[in-house]
């Protein structure tokens, strides 16, 4: 038997031959050339069961890298779990063999968005419960709501109706001994009580005006050294009440004299009694001569606490308000006028709350 060698290449060829299993032969062929082929019969398996689901990815609490788990202490349980690392990207996750990193898994951090508006839109009543959402026209959400009727409860115990009977004869009722009079209003006491009371409200206005027959036009001749003159009275009729006059007025004044001052007073009850306004005159060194208008305004000539001043009125009595001109500053003689054009007085009638009626 000759033995020679021949430099060739053995290419292997796998060949899906199903008659394996009965020949249990293969084919080698030699063909021209330094090309040996052989087609190696191969079996192609059985088809295999399906592979179970994948798992979601789950994430525990991010960890260092020094801190993920041992994989030999991790079971079938721990399989699809991600450990994100602290400060990287890179996540790690439990294959069932070992543990896998995966790089630049979490994205960077994008800017904030804008922070959404949400409105309450319509809120009906239905049988069951439900939320409509919809987009108004500057970009807001608007949330339309249906809420379930809640159940009726039951009826409640019906007591006793009670006798009807008047305010006035009520338990906390309490008159002070005085009837109401038409115009008062119920108010709470400091007792604890309910009663009449008269409401604090403007009771009225007394007006006199400078064409008046009782408005006098003065004038005193020259060289008068008097200290006032009365220009007109007013009085105002009793009220049922405790009141305050507040009083505006206007009067013109003419003076020639020298170094005088002419004020224009009104005073409660007497020409010397409580000063209640006051139109106060321009001082001058000269002759003036000349008509200037007294500006009549509130005033006081007394310090006092709420509703406890000398110009408060009593119930039941009329007041007298006197109008005077009055020298200030000046012994000098001089010559004084008056005059009706445009002169008025003016009396707000203020009611006073009295402490000891409530």
């Amino acid at each position: 038997m000759v033995s020679f060698k021949i430099p060739a290449v053995l290419e292997l060829l796998l060949k899906d031959q199903w008659d394996i299993r009965s020949t249990q032969r293969g084919v080698l062929t030699m063909e021209g050339g330094n090309t040996i082929t052989a087609e190696i019969p191969a079996i192609k398996g059985d088809k295999g069961d399906p592979g179970r689901d994948g798992l979601p990815p789950r994430f525990r609490e991010p960890v260092h890298e020094t801190e993920l788990p041992h994989p030999k202490s991790l079971t079938k349980q721990d399989i699809g779990w991600f450990w994100p690392i602290i400060g990287s990207s890179t996540v790690y996750t439990y294959n069932g063999f070992d543990l896998i990193p995966i790089e630049n898994y979490l994205g960077a951090r994008g800017p904030v968005g804008p922070a959404p508006k949400i409105r309450i839109g319509e809120v009906n009543a239905a049988d069951a419960p439900r939320v409509v959402a919809r987009e108004d026209s500057d970009g807001a959400t608007i949330l339309d709501i249906d809420v379930p009727k809640g159940k009726q409860g039951e009826q409640g115990i019906k007591g006793d109706t009670g006798n009807s009977a008047s305010i006035s004869r009520a338990d906390d009722y309490d008159d002070g001994g005085k009837p109401g009079q038409p115009g008062d209003v119920l108010t709470l006491r400091k007792d604890g009580d309910w009663g009449p009371a008269r409401p604090q409200l403007g009771a009225g206005v007394v007006k006199r005006s400078g064409s008046d027959e009782n408005w006098r036009a003065i004038d005193t001749g020259a060289f008068w050294g008097g200290d006032y003159v009365g220009i007109t009275e007013l009085t105002v009729p009793p009220q049922p009440f405790p009141w305050e006059p507040e009083v505006y007025g206007m009067v013109d004044l003419k003076v020639d004299g020298i170094m005088v001052r002419m004020d224009v007073e009104a005073r409660l009850g007497a020409v010397s009694g409580p000063l209640l306004a006051l139109g106060p005159g321009p001082s001058s060194n000269k002759m003036i001569g000349e008509w200037v208008t007294r500006q009549i305004v509130p005033a006081a000539d007394e310090t006092a606490s709420f509703n406890a001043s000398s110009t408060v009125v009593p119930a039941g009595q009329s007041a007298v308000i006197h109008l005077i001109a009055r020298r200030v500053e000046s012994l000098s003689k001089i010559t004084l006028q008056t005059r009706k054009e445009r002169a008025y007085l003016r009396v707000n009638v203020n009611p006073v709350r009295v402490e000891s009626e409530l």
